[in-house]
Order: C-alpha cells, then structure tokens, then sequence
C-alpha cells in the first residue's frame, strides 16, 4: 500500500495531545485504521497500539507504531529508516508494512501486520513460568534457525543490501504455527553506508550484538553481524536461557556437552556456535547462504544417526556402539615399524580392531570449526 499525500501538519502539541493524554484517543481523520482499545508496547521513543481498518467488517488486528511528538530528530530519522526499510523487503518470515507516514507528514506512524497469538522469543522460550516448546529439541529449532537465516538472506540480497544490527529474542515473532517474523528495523544499516546513531553508542542489545557493534569499535558491521546475533538466538532458544558473554571462549563452559550432558543429538550444534560466535567477523561465514548449508549438514547427519564428534572418542567406527578398549594388536594391524603416535582398539561389540592417532580426534574436533 502506497502512503497518500500529506495531509494538514499537526503541531507537536496537539501529537502530544492525541497521543499521551487521551488514553482512547482519534486517531487523525485522513488515517484509514481505528483504534482497538490497546497499546501492545512501548519502549524508546515509539509505541504501539491495536488498530484496524476501517472497511474492514472483521476489524482485523493490525500494528500501529508511532512516534512520540517529543522525540528526539536522531529517533526521527531512524523510524523513517525502519519505514523505508521494511517496505522494500517482502519475504514471509519479515513483518508485513501494511501503511505508513509520507517522509513529511508531521505525524509519524508504521501499520504493520499483527499476526494472531504471536509471542516473541523472549516470551515463548525464556519465560520462567511457561515452558519452552523449543528447548533440546535440535531439529525444530533448526527449522526455526533457517527461517531467520532466510529473512537475513533476503536482507543482504536487495540492491542495497541491509543489515538489521539489533536481532535478539525481542526481535523475533513465533507464530502459533512456529514460523517467525523479523520485526524492528529501526537501528538497520545498509551498503550505502547511511547508518543512523549516535557517536559512541552501543548498537543492538548488547549480550545477543557482536563486538562490532560497540560502541568505537572500528570493525565493520555487515551480514555477518546479523549471522552472529542470530546464532546466539538459536542458544537461547535450545537452552531456554539468556546469553552468554560474547567471547568464543565462552562457549566451552556453555557447550551442548554441558548444557546437555546427556543428550548428544544437541551436540551436533556445537559446530554452528564455534564456527560463528567469534570475536573478529573475517572468521564468521558472510553470508546467511553458507549458514543455510551448515544447518542442512547437520540436519543430515542428525537425521542419519551420525555421532557428533565430541562422542566419537569411545565410539566403534563399525558399529557405532561404546564399549572399546586398547588392543596390543597394533603390529599386526599396521605392519612394519610401529608408529609410536598411534594406539590400536577393539571394540567389545563386533571384534572391530582400528587404530588412531593420538591427539588427531581432538584436534579435529578443534579445527572442524575452523
């Protein structure tokens, strides 16, 4: 839907008026939508409120963002960013802009769609009082996890490729379905480097943001920051709980080992948040595309029964079962002069004898994020 021409200007006054003193207030006349009788959410300088359109027989819950008549000219700008943003994008897993203000409308405002029943992340799976559908369950949180990693994709497709800059679990819609929608573009920048903030200001929220975003950081944000944020969500979302620190180093007290000491199948997703939960964004993946096949890699070897490699240590390579013990049989299974770097096993199962490098496992299982 295209804004209409600018109708008669409110002073800020009388937006201040309709907007903070009635508590049911008009909205102006020359706005297709009325008001539900809601407000839905607030937080910096813009609030949100149920409406409908007015030819509407159903009254179909919408969105209405507004921004409030006090804010400041730097949240001005980044509101009609987000506008101009979310408008150019249409993917199914990025919020609907149904309606919004002309650039010199004095009242500003964003319908977008309201999906029945939806509940962000961050109420869905980290609520302490609710259970979480998501947590140790790997596959349906990778379904999740492409999703996003599709709506990043269409992001960093466009002709100007855009980057979101704030995803964390208030970013991110659930739908009753278990679909999502990316919302709140507000803080987004883009190729053309016309990103909107304030000098020193930290970006994003801070435990899900990655190290570019901080405040002077002179390394450059793009898809990657993005692909960071996200991954740091899909922790959340399997854990049911809030993030840990940034640094990588963190992930070896925060591993699918210790999160889920008995549950390998999570293991598997290891992989994905040391390849990606990185201090420097040159040894992130760049584009949500290679994280899209990541996931289907380990969708397949999850699918197939495949043993993270964390558990291959004690496992038979033959029939996969626990149960193997160092054999004195190495001479015999090598030949010729023994090399003092290897260790022979057989496993107690199938009689299976095989011989390992040492060291080569662990090392494998470091550089396999690499």
């Amino acid at each position: 839907m295209t804004p209409r021409p600018a109708p008669a200007k409110l002073t800020p006054s009388d937006n201040h008026h309709i907007l903070e003193k009635n508590p049911r207030f008009a909205l102006p006349n020359h706005l297709e939508w009325s008001y539900l009788g809601k407000k839905i959410g607030s937080g910096g300088q813009g609030t949100v409120y149920l409406v409908h359109h007015r030819d509407d027989p159903n009254k179909t819950p919408r969105a209405l963002k507004i921004l409030n008549s006090n804010a400041p000219q730097i949240a001005l700008k980044r509101f009609q960013r987000e506008i101009e943003t979310v408008h150019e994008i249409e993917h199914p897993n990025i919020i609907e802009v149904l309606d919004y203000s002309p650039e010199d409308e004095e009242f500003k405002f964003l319908v977008m769609d309201y999906p029945k029943c939806a509940k962000t992340i961050e109420e869905k799976c980290l609520s302490p009082s609710d259970p979480n559908p998501f947590h140790g369950n790997v596959l349906k949180c990778l379904e999740l996890f492409e999703e996003l990693m599709s709506a990043i994709h269409a992001c960093e497709s466009q002709p100007v490729p855009i980057y979101h800059r704030d995803i964390s679990p208030k970013k991110i819609l659930i739908l009753p379905d278990d679909t999502i929608r990316l919302i709140d573009f507000g803080l987004c920048h883009t190729d053309d480097d016309s990103t909107i903030t304030l000098t020193g200001e930290n970006i994003g929220t801070r435990s899900y943001a990655p190290p570019e975003c901080e405040a002077r950081s002179k390394l450059e944000p793009g898809t990657h920051s993005d692909i960071f944020s996200a991954t740091k969500v899909l922790w959340s979302i399997i854990t049911s709980q809030r993030v840990f620190g940034r640094e990588e180093t963190d992930l070896d007290d925060n591993s699918m080992q210790v999160m889920f000491p008995t549950d390998e199948e999570t293991w598997h997703l290891d992989q994905m948040f040391r390849r990606i939960i990185r201090y420097n964004p040159n040894d992130r993946p760049q584009s949500a595309k290679h994280v899209i096949l990541l996931i289907n890699l380990i969708r397949y070897d999850i699918n197939n029964k495949l043993p993270p490699l964390e558990s291959v240590a004690d496992r038979c390579p033959s029939c996969r079962r626990k149960g193997i013990q160092n054999t004195s049989l190495l001479h015999q299974l090598i030949g010729g002069d023994l090399d003092k770097d290897y260790t022979a096993y057989e496993c107690s199962t199938c009689g299976f004898i095989f011989a390992r490098r040492h060291e080569t496992l662990n090392r494998n299982i470091r550089n396999q994020y690499a």
